[in-house]
């Protein structure tokens, strides 16, 4: 990420007229760093949450037959995905302004002041959902969080919507042999933004329809 810092600073030094880029430059109400961070977040909420997305699905799937069911349903699968998005949460935080002040039961918010809301704990919240902590296989959250809300939403959740699910059911679907025994151990990259799958293993074994390679 820093590498990247080091490249747009070379990059806004010059940017070309008439481009997306040049009308974020000219944005009054956004700073150079303000332009960076959008900058930044567009890659870091880019492949890698959609590649965690799919990872957290199939692990899901390997983990309960009911959800590998549904994997394998394939029509079912995009409610599935979403319950694994509320569930996981590969983008746990937001950055927001307040726009006026808000006292809570842990302090004061004073308006103008830059917060950090944990949309990854109110995908988890039990008074919205129940067995929050646990992917339930037949339900449909509509209610979480995980690709925005409003004006603010993933410029990407419609192709994690698209995508996400055909992946992991050509996955299963191709490799039926699969269980949980076959999955490895899941080594967490450190810190919680993005929150992500730094690796696991698979041991997969074709179905007789498909060539050894």
């Amino acid at each position: 990420m820093a590498a990247f810092i080091e490249f747009l600073d070379e990059v806004l030094t010059d940017v070309p007229e008439g481009t997306p880029l040049a009308a974020l430059v000219a944005d009054p109400t956004l700073s150079r760093d303000e332009v960076k961070g959008v900058l930044s977040l567009c890659l870091v909420g880019g492949w890698s949450p959609w590649a965690d997305a799919l990872t957290s699905t199939v692990r899901a799937a390997l983990a309960d037959p009911a959800v590998a069911e549904r994997v394998l349903a394939g029509a079912q699968a995009p409610g599935l995905v979403e319950e694994v998005l509320r569930w996981h949460t590969p983008i746990p935080f937001v950055a927001r302004r307040a726009t006026s002040s808000l006292d809570l039961p842990s302090g004061s918010i004073p308006q103008g002041a830059m917060v950090l809301v944990h949309i990854g704990s109110a995908n988890r919240d039990g008074a919205v959902f129940e067995q929050a902590d646990e992917v339930v296989a037949q339900r449909i959250p509509r209610e979480h969080l995980a690709l925005g809300s409003g004006a603010h939403f993933c410029m990407g959740a419609a192709l994690i919507r698209a995508t996400a699910p055909s992946a992991a059911h050509r996955l299963l679907a191709t490799y039926p042999d699969l269980a949980a025994g076959d999955l490895g151990p899941v080594t967490w990259r450190t810190g919680i933004f993005p929150r992500s799958v730094e690796s696991t293993t698979l041991l997969l074994a074709p179905s007789p329809e498909v060539p050894s390679t």
